[in-house]
């Protein structure tokens, strides 16, 4: 027999929207008083929320846009939601189809999209607020995602493979954009990016600050290169303790290593969010969005650095578009980020 849920909460959105939202699924969780499903597109948003204990079963649809017609998924999901046993959906993005044909069967759908919210409202604090207004109290607009004991094992494991068994300062450089096989050959900068250049006189001033420590170098196996360009600037007494991670890390032991590092920087991504939603302290680059509204969060300590030059933020206008000198990343300096690492200082591990 298939085991029922109380609801299911829709929500699609790139790796670090999910961590933010994972809050939100917490608390739709705690006021249904049992797991939930969740509805998201595939990818690292459906392994993100892998381990929540709020959460029974992740589906995936992509190309959820696509009428019914044309999109034979969207079938065979409408048709797993009604065998789950579903009472309640909470859709906080459209389904186009599926919806109608969901309340039709007599699921109830709470339509959480397009209400009216502050400008300037983070994301977390915009989902508690539609969620009070379905009187759905939230306990707290911290992420909930988590790391297993074994992610963590793995983690430590890939360290001590490398000959590293101190602590990890993790470097995470790339965003979804590095992440395209063709980048490094574009003619226009990507927006988020810091110069290598930075990457590696950070890296060293930390590794002389922090004898014991490794740094590790964060990403997905595309972005291998452009970890490699940093590692390779370090001074070369210092490269043995630099790692290379890139094509070793996939998303649950990056988690893993995370729940384990004893601090991260990181330029506005995903694995960003991630890392503070895991504890560890978090010193984060900020150029075109709004760190108001987007900002890591968690419980150890987050540092936002920005340049303040006039033009930032500019994301979602069409100042972003257009730009081509990503001023905003580069005026941030690299005594800029130690002063703000030594504030925030080391997790103990």
């Amino acid at each position: 027999m298939t085991p029922t849920v109380p609801a299911l909460v829709v929500r699609f959105g790139a790796m670090g929207d999910m961590v933010q939202f994972s809050a939100a699924i917490a608390a739709i969780s705690a006021h249904h008083g049992a797991p939930v499903d969740v509805l998201t597109n595939a990818g690292a948003s459906t392994r993100v929320l892998a381990g929540m204990p709020q959460v029974a079963q992740v589906h995936h649809l992509d190309h959820r846009r696509w009428p019914r017609w044309l999109h034979p998924a969207k079938g065979r999901l409408e048709r797993a939601v009604m065998a789950r046993g579903v009472g309640t959906v909470w859709a906080f993005d459209s389904v186009p189809g599926v919806e109608r044909r969901w309340a039709a069967a007599g699921l109830a759908v709470k339509r959480c999209y397009g209400l009216p919210i502050p400008a300037g409202t983070h994301g977390s604090e915009a989902d508690a607020l539609v969620l009070r207004g379905h009187g759905v109290a939230a306990a707290s607009t911290l992420p909930a995602v988590l790391a297993a004991d074994g992610e963590r094992a793995a983690a430590r494991a890939l360290l001590a493979a490398h000959g590293h068994t101190g602590p990890a300062l993790v470097f995470q450089p790339g965003n979804s954009r590095t992440m395209h096989p063709l980048h490094r050959w574009r003619s226009t900068r990507t927006p988020q990016a810091w110069p290598a250049r930075a990457w590696a006189d950070t890296g060293a001033a930390l590794l002389e600050r922090h004898p014991q420590a490794a740094l590790a170098l964060a990403g997905a196996p595309g972005e291998w290169p452009d970890c490699e360009d940093i590692r390779l600037l370090l001074p070369p007494a210092l490269q043995p303790r630099c790692i290379n991670l890139a094509k070793e890390l996939p998303l649950r032991t990056l988690a893993g290593l995370l729940a384990e590092a004893a601090l991260c920087l990181s330029v506005d991504t995903g694995p960003a969010h991630l890392a503070a939603a895991l504890g560890c302290p978090l010193a984060v680059l900020f150029g075109p969005a709004d760190p108001a509204v987007m900002a890591p969060r968690g419980p150890a300590p987050v540092a936002v650095l920005r340049s303040g030059v006039a033009c930032s933020p500019c994301y979602g206008t069409a100042r972003r578009k257009a730009c081509r000198d990503n001023i905003c990343m580069q005026r941030i300096t690299v005594a800029q980020v130690l002063a703000e690492c030594a504030r925030i200082g080391l997790r103990a591990t």
